[in-house]
C-alpha cells in the first residue's frame, strides 16, 4: 500500500492505492463520514485470496473532498460536486476503461457517474448501493433536527475559530453509534480523516 495524491485543478486528490501501476484501474469510492482507509480490510482480504498471485488490477480508494487527506471546500458540499469532482480526477489522470466500486455514498455517486460518462468505464461494482439514503416521512422531521442539534459539538469554541477538543476516542465512539464498524475498522477511517 501507498499514498496517491493527485493535483487537479489546484486542488490535492489523496488517497491509497495497491498494486502495480501498469495494470487495469480498479477505483475505490467510499462512503459517507469515511475515507480511502475503509477500503484496507478489502484490499488485505484480497491480498490473502489471491496470496502469491498477483493483483489483477491496481486498486486505488481516493478521498473525496472533504474527506480523509484531500482538500475540504469551504462552505457546503452538494452531492453533484462530487460527480465533478470525479470526473475532473478522470479528466486529470486521463483514466480510461476503469472498474469503478463505490461503497453506500460512492455507490450512489459510482453509478451516477458511470450513467453520466459511460465511455470511462468498463465495469461498476456497488456495495450497499440500493439508492439514495431516505427515511420514513415520519421520521424525517426528527432526523434533520438531530442531525442539527448534533453539529453544536464540533462548533468553534473560542474568537479564534479553534475547535472544540476531540479526541480519536470520542471521535470512533461517535462513528460506531452511527455505523455497525467495529472500534477497529473505524479507528483506521477516523484516524485518516483527523487534521491536528
Amino acid at each position: 500500500m501507498k499514498e496517491f495524491s493527485a493535483n487537479v485543478n489546484g486542488h490535492h486528490f489523496a488517497g491509497l492505492q495497491w498494486g502495480d501501476d501498469s495494470k487495469p484501474i480498479l477505483l475505490a469510492l467510499h462512503g459517507w463520514l469515511d475515507n480511502a482507509a475503509s477500503f484496507i480490510p478489502l484490499a488485505d482480504a484480497l491480498a490473502a485470496k489471491l496470496a502469491n498471485e498477483p493483483f489483477p488490477y491496481q486498486l486505488i480508494a481516493i478521498d473525496l473532498p472533504g474527506h480523509g487527506k484531500s482538500f475540504h471546500k469551504s462552505g457546503h458540499y452538494h452531492f453533484v460536486d462530487w460527480i465533478d469532482d470525479v470526473y475532473q480526477l478522470f479528466i486529470d489522470q486521463k483514466w480510461q476503461s476503469v472498474t469503478l466500486l463505490g461503497h453506500s455514498m460512492g455507490a450512489m455517486i459510482s453509478s451516477i457517474f458511470a450513467a453520466t460518462f459511460p465511455e470511462f468505464i468498463d465495469e461498476l461494482v456497488l456495495i450497499e448501493g440500493l439508492g439514495a439514503i431516505s427515511a420514513k416521512p415520519e421520521h424525517t422531521l426528527d432526523q434533520l433536527k438531530r442531525g442539527i442539534i448534533s453539529r453544536v459539538d464540533y462548533y468553534p469554541a473560542d474568537d479564534i475559530q479553534r475547535p472544540k477538543q476531540l479526541s480519536l476516542e470520542r471521535i470512533v465512539k461517535a462513528r460506531c453509534r452511527i455505523s455497525d464498524l467495529s472500534a477497529e475498522h473505524s479507528e483506521l477511517i477516523c484516524n485518516r480523516n483527523l487534521t491536528l
